[in-house]
This record gives C-alpha cells, structure tokens and sequence, in this order.
C-alpha cells in the first residue's frame, strides 16, 4: 500500500503465491499478467524482482508477453527505472542473481539427496506410511543445542503395516484402488499429511516400492522437462534398488516381499493395459473386455442386465462406418465353457508319463536365468553387509566381517564366471512379454472348472483374460444365432491386432 502510495497508482487485485516455488510459471503470477493482456490493469508490482520468477527463460518469455503490450513489471523494494538502459540492466542483473540463487540451492539440495540415497534412505525425511520414522534430529531440552542426534531409520508400524500389506494382496487378487481406498478411510487412517485417501495417493504410494523394501529414483532420460528443469511426473524411467528399511509389503503372510512386489507389477501393467470399461471396477458380466467384432476388429459393448447380455459393436453403435456385429451373452458363457472343457478334456487324454523316462534337461536360457537371479541375490546380500558394518561395527568380532565379505564375493565372482561361460553377463536381463503356452495354461483350466460357478464374476472375468485374448464374433448366421470363436492367448498374432 505504501509503495501504491508513492506512486500514485491504485492496486485492483492482490495475487498471493504462498509456498509456491519460483522455478516455473505455473503460478497464479500467470492470471496477472493475463489481466493486464485484458486491460484490466496497467502492470504488475511484486514485493522484489525474484517473486516474479527465478527461471531465466520463463522470465524473459514473460516479461516479454508483458511489455508487449505497454504492461510494467516493477519491485515495492527494488527501486529500478525499467525505462532507461541502465534500469532495465539493473533489473536484468537481480533477475539473474534470483536464478543464481535458485541453481546454487537446487545444487545443494541434490548433493543432500544423494547423500542420503548412499545410506540407502529416501531422499527426502518424512513419516511413511506403514512405519515409524525415527528422524536424524530429535528436539531434547536437556541437550545443549536443544536437540540430540540419532541414527535415522524406519521400522514396521504394527499398527498400520497390516493395512499396506492387505492393500497389495487385495489389489493382486482383483480388488481396485478405489475400494481399498474407502476402506483406509473407513478405518480412520490418514495419509501422511493428514488427508484422506483417494485412489491417485493410493496407487501413487504402492507403485514408490517404500513397502517393499525399495527405493527409487529416475535415471537421466530424455522426457521433456517442466519449466524448473524437473521430469514431469508422467516419465516413467524409474530405477528401483534395495533400501535399509524393513519391507512390509508381505507383513504378517510370511509370503516372500520381492515375489509379491513383482505379482503387484504385473497386476499394474495388466490394468493399465485394459480398457477402463473392462476393468474389474466396471466387470458386470463374465466375459466383459473379450468380445471382439469381426468387421472391424473392434470392442463390443453389453447392454442389458445380468440375465442375457445383449453385446454390439461399440463403433457401429458410435456411427462409424462399420456394419457392425451382435451377439448374447449367454451364447458367450456357453462357447467360452465348450472351449475350456475342450482343453481340460485334452488333459485327461495326455498318456501317462513312463516312470523311467529320461529327465528333461533344463535350456541354457533356464539356467542363465536362475544364475542370475542368485548372483543378484548375492551383490544385494554384500550390499547389506557392507552398510550394517559401516552402521554398527561393535557387532562383528574381530575378522568376521573381512571372512563375510570375502566368502560373498568369492561365490557371486564363481556365479559370474559361470554366467559368462554361458554367454551372458552379471545382469539381470527384462523378461520378453511372452504369451504362455497351451501346456502351461492348462493346469489352471482344470484346476478351476469344477469350482467355476462358485466364482463371483470379477474372478471369472479375471480368470478368463488370462486364458482368452478375445471372442471373435462373426455376423449372425440366422435371427436366433450366435456365431463366435474362442482366441486363446497362446494363438498366433499373425492376423492382425485381435484382443487386447
């Protein structure tokens, strides 16, 4: 007020950024400079020059977009005369001190994240959920600073690990973000900063890998940047490694936490794969997400209730230019059963193994790939040696770390050795997306038929897509026909994109 005041100029609206960094433009300052593009206001005042920005290239883009159209940029502190040569060079030099200031912190900042990334802890201190965080800096009035220091680290919450173990498991089974959600909630559990759960923060904490035991961070990558230079959070180059903490991902269930972190994974692709219409969240009939049009290789969608499903192709039923197929979900169900007893039938028909048949040796590829999941083993296991001396020396007499520690090594550089006879190296190489065989699906055919009508319909349709790629329905023979066929997931993909 004072500095309007001064100048004689009237202030129409106060713009208040609190807490909002100056590293990029998506800020309020942006409906500012938009109102005095409206004419609604001759320019903008700040409390200093850094408040309108600390990046060098959306301060020139804007101040540009600003003076472009007679609007001024002026400082309550900082009294520059940005009409004269040595004024606008003045207030370019405090715009770029600002973007100095902004670098040097932000170096600073990841100098402190790597540092804590090397102690294997999560580059930024805060409560996770499911443990107890006990911070680097406890306040203590007896302490001649006010404080005392202590080793940082994160243990199970057993009041709350339960609850991150159960939302795994429930997501593996089928159960989606949002039901685990309502059901935090229900429980009066927060999150961390004391908000309610929703399926964007819950999913968000799952895939972190915290609960696993893991922490991540982003390689260097070529995704496009924000303003301030950061990854937008829709990259997706995470890398994962071993943390100090305990996982909790398996609390309880005595389950191995790294086998139910890689079946969560696998749930994860399996659903961002699937269109939202025929996620579980959506399931209302069995064979949901499987119909296929012949015509255009297109989905189908049902209408109707439970009792007979009436299915259509969804671009016919759009106005596209396809003429479209229909079918009903009972001649559906009733295909899809013939096909699963025709492949379970298949089973009882194998002849009996003979009980001096030869062993099956096992692939190359089998056994590289068991080596390499030991010597993986192994490197993290030396890992964890080395940090719990480093932490706590007084735990290992005399020569038993060195003897550890050469032991691991000698047997992962013998694994090494034999993976490199073998022809490949000490990495851990990315499974191909291969479909599975007819051989291997069939156990869980036969397996599951017997029980199929006490299913409910979620586990059904879940069942089904690991088995079906799709239902390729042709168009109706007579009125009262359906005319379908079964794809299965081991069948060829070399016709086409059928299925999903």
């Amino acid at each position: 007020m004072e500095w309007a005041r001064r100048r004689g100029g009237r202030i129409v609206a106060w713009v208040v950024d609190l807490d909002a960094t100056g590293r990029n433009f998506q800020r309020k300052i942006m409906g500012a400079i938009e109102r005095v593009e409206r004419r609604e206001a001759l320019g903008i005042a700040v409390w200093r020059y850094s408040r309108f920005g600390r990046d060098r290239v959306g301060n020139a883009i804007n101040l540009a977009r600003l003076e472009a159209i007679g609007g001024r940029l002026e400082s309550a502190t900082e009294p520059v005369d940005a009409t004269t040569a040595i004024g606008r060079f003045q207030r370019g030099m405090i715009l770029e001190f600002g973007a100095f200031e902004s670098d040097r912190t932000g170096e600073q900042w990841k100098e402190v994240h790597e540092h804590r990334l090397k102690a294997l802890l999560p580059s930024g201190g805060r409560p996770r959920f499911g443990y107890v965080w006990y911070p680097r800096r406890v306040p203590d009035p007896s302490a001649p600073a006010g404080f005392r220091l202590q080793e940082e680290r994160y243990e199970p919450d057993p009041d709350t690990a339960p609850y991150v173990a159960s939302c795994y498991t429930q997501y593996i089974e089928g159960k989606g973000a949002v039901d685990l959600s309502k059901q935090l909630n229900a429980a009066s559990l927060r999150t961390m900063l004391g908000g309610v759960w929703r399926q964007d923060s819950l999913l968000r904490y799952l895939d972190s890998g915290f609960a696993a035991g893991l922490l991540r961070v982003r390689d260097d990558c070529n995704c496009p940047k924000a303003g301030n230079g950061r990854t937008y959070k829709s990259c997706g180059h995470w890398r994962y490694f071993r943390g100090a903490h305990t996982p909790v991902i398996a609390y309880g269930s005595g389950r191995d936490p790294d086998e139910v972190w890689q079946e969560y994974r696998a749930r994860r692709v399996s659903v961002a794969r699937t269109p939202i219409r025929a996620r579980p969240s959506a399931v209302a009939h069995d064979t949901t997400g499987l119909p296929r049009c012949q015509r255009c290789r297109g989905a189908m969608g049902g209408h109707g209730k439970r009792t007979d499903v009436f299915w259509r192709c969804a671009r016919h039923d759009a106005g596209g230019d396809c003429e479209g197929v229909t079918g009903t979900g009972s001649e559906f169900d009733r295909i899809v059963l013939e096909f699963l007893q025709d492949v379970a039938d298949d089973v009882d028909e194998l002849p009996a193994t003979e009980p001096n048949a030869p062993a099956i040796e096992p692939s190359v590829e089998q056994e590289l790939g068991e080596l390499r999941i030991e010597h993986a083993g192994l490197q993290d296991a030396l890992s964890r040696l080395i940090v719990d001396y480093a932490k706590n020396p007084q735990r290992y007499p005399t020569d038993a770390y060195d003897k550890a520690r050469q032991d691991l090594e000698s047997d992962r550089d013998k694994l090494a050795a034999r993976i490199a006879e073998l022809g490949g190296d000490g990495e851990l190489e990315a499974e191909e997306d291969t479909p599975p065989t007819r051989e291997e699906i069939r156990p869980l055919i036969v397996g599951m038929l017997p029980e199929w009508k006490t299913f409910g319909t979620v586990q059904r349709n879940l069942i089904l897509k690991q088995i079906i790629r799709c239902i390729r329905v042709y168009p109706r023979p007579s009125r009262y026909e359906t005319e379908a066929e079964v794809i299965p997931v081991w069948a060829p993909l070399d016709d086409g994109k059928w299925g999903r």
